[in-house]
């Protein structure tokens, strides 16, 4: 009956942790009486018809704890006999770590993979039943530093290396590149991570097929991030341009179209988010991947605007070079220089790349980068203007929401906000106006009313109660915001710019009235501001 219990859909997660509780310790605890005989026959043959359906439903972290714990059990135990379970065990677990195990205890986690790297051995399957697992398990390598999931995940692929040909030498060296020291808990086996990372990005990486880099990749990504280790910092960052290089030996577009697809999938959207690193060490690890890729990629081309950044080869200008050069009049060169390129580079370049590279010097207290933050700043502003529609919105909504996210640094976003919101006015008056010698915002929508929609119903409503917050703590640097406002205003109809302007121009004039002389000179220098854009 209890078996009948927990073989039902409709029983409840308290019910079933019980029942496997009961269960576990049933496996546990063994003995040679006939009746347990019978006890553990019918447990463990009902248990292993729930479990991989259990698997895919289970919220719950008590019940997933104790379900993990009883499958391991019965794997060391040597209950698991057919290869369907097996099978069905797999396939379930495969799932498990493809959604998110986030929710899932380490010791757990530790005891999926140790669960499956058992019935891996025993496991008769073809490549494609197992092509899933070895993905999901090359993933996990990017995820979790902890020493026990990385070993764990070392024997996983040890047992698929030990089943199929094609991925044995690829197992051997994650072994390797994950090593730990014997005798320090969270320290690198160095006497074998780095003699691997040398014999593989000498002349092994020529030779491994797609599905071999995909791990190794996913390690590097893994490895590039590691602030304290210098040495496997930038052997990451080496192997990571060695795969580029393997790409480059294809002899043909054709042949390089998978690990073209690798590259775009997996190694470029990383880099897009390390790029906003605010280690400088590990962000400029990043910087060199794209520099590499941007200078030496033959069959991928979606980067080749920037090669204008690298001035046919002048280490003096170029700005992969520059931007976290050690003189830092060379990093404000870099920056301002930056600017004068903006309509030869593409808006993706631009969004994912070239803004996040420079976007942390904008935020920096350090006083010795005051003058890269302001050309920074000035950058960012002028780089709007050759985003795409979509890019900008999402730019300027980022600055905006940094307004209650940042207040640390409030100042900086709204100059951001004001410099950024020039870029939707040239774009609007130029439209209205006809006139081809102002820049555009590209793939803006040719009818007006979107971003009419966007200015009069997000943008504005959100900056004029940001404005008109009472802190006075904060309205020194909240009040070139009306800036911003006036530029967005006079992107509109002029029947909506007559509209608006007077109650935006009456509410900061409002504020001349306040007895504190530092906020009336801000206002005054406001307002000269905002008279210089209305001509």
């Amino acid at each position: 009956a209890l078996m009948r219990t927990l073989s039902s859909d409709n029983a409840k997660e308290t019910v079933v942790h019980v029942l496997l509780d009961y269960s576990n310790k049933i496996v546990k605890n063994p003995s040679k009486d006939t009746e347990y005989i019978g006890l553990i026959s019918l447990t463990v043959s009902t248990c292993l018809q729930v479990l991989p359906e259990l698997f895919k439903k289970i919220v719950s972290q008590q019940v997933s704890s104790v379900a993990i714990d009883l499958l391991l059990n019965m794997t060391e135990a040597g209950y698991i006999q057919d290869n369907e379970t097996r099978k069905l065990l797999v396939d379930s677990l495969t799932l498990a770590l493809e959604k998110d195990i986030g929710n899932v205890h380490m010791k757990d986690k530790v005891k999926i993979l140790r669960s499956l790297a058992s019935l891996i051995t025993e496991y008769d399957c073809s490549w494609q039943d197992i092509e899933s697992l070895y993905k999901a398990c090359s993933k996990l390598y990017r995820v979790y530093a902890e020493r026990d999931i990385r070993e764990t995940l070392n024997t996983v692929f040890v047992s698929i290396g030990s089943r199929f040909e094609n991925v044995a030498r690829v197992s051997e060296l994650l072994s390797n590149l994950n090593a730990y020291s014997p005798s320090r808990m969270q320290e690198y086996d160095f006497e074998r991570v780095l003699p691997a990372f040398k014999q593989f990005t000498g002349t092994d990486y020529k030779e491994y097929m797609e599905i071999e880099w995909l791990p190794v990749l996913y390690c590097c990504l893994f490895f590039i991030n590691d602030k304290d280790e210098l040495a496997i910092r930038t052997n990451a960052t080496y192997t990571l341009n060695r795969f580029i290089d393997y790409i480059n030996s294809k002899p043909s577009a054709d042949v390089a179209r998978k690990p073209v697809s690798m590259m775009k999938e997996v190694l470029l959207p990383h880099v897009r988010t390390g790029l906003r690193k605010q280690d400088e060490g590990v962000q400029n690890e990043y910087i060199s991947v794209i520099a590499y890729i941007v200078t030496n990629s033959k069959y991928y081309t979606e980067l080749d605007d920037m090669k204008a950044l690298l001035f046919n080869g002048d280490e003096e200008a170029n700005f992969f070079v520059n931007i976290n050069h050690i003189q830092l009049h060379r990093r404000q060169r870099a920056i301002k220089r930056l600017r004068d390129y903006g309509n030869e580079l593409h808006g993706n370049s631009i969004s994912h790349y070239l803004i996040p590279m420079i976007e942390h010097y904008a935020f920096s207290e350090e006083e010795k980068y005051r003058n890269i933050s302001n050309e920074t700043i000035l950058t960012i502003g002028a780089l709007s203007n050759y985003s795409s529609w979509n890019q900008y919105k999402a730019l300027l909504r980022r600055y905006i929401s940094m307004l209650k996210n940042k207040p640390d640094h409030l100042k900086e976003v709204v100059v951001l906000i004001v410099q950024v919101s020039r870029a939707l006015k040239n774009t609007m008056q130029s439209i209205r106006t006809l006139d081809e010698t102002k820049p555009r915002i590209r793939n803006f929508p040719s009818k007006l009313d979107e971003p009419e929609r966007y200015i009069k119903e997000e943008v504005c409503a959100t900056l004029s109660k940001t404005l008109a917050t009472r802190d006075d703590e904060t309205v020194v640097a909240r009040i070139p915001l009306s800036e911003a406002l006036v530029n967005l205003v006079l992107g509109l109809k002029p029947e909506d710019t007559i509209a608006l302007l007077p109650g935006i121009l009456t509410s900061i004039c409002q504020v001349l009235r306040s007895r504190s002389e530092e906020l009336r000179e801000a206002v005054r220098k406001n307002l000269g501001h905002i008279s210089v854009i209305l001509g």
